[in-house]
């Protein structure tokens, strides 16, 4: 997920602190950021909630 590497890069967010911040394992959003894993539709909704100005399409883009 490209998109979310930028955004998470962009917010100055470590992988770390990304999965700290949705309440994920660090491997686990290393994978989903990688592109081993997909996020499930409440991962998504944890997304949109914690980081409002994330664009949802550009994440369905890829």
């Amino acid at each position: 997920m490209e998109y979310l590497k930028k955004f998470r890069q962009q917010a100055g967010l470590t992988q770390r602190q990304m999965a700290e911040a949705l309440n994920l394992s660090y491997g686990y959003y290393r994978q989903m950021e990688n592109d081993f894993r997909k996020p499930s539709f409440e991962i998504l909704v944890r997304i949109k909630e914690k980081f409002r100005e994330i664009d949802m399409n550009k994440l369905f883009e890829e």
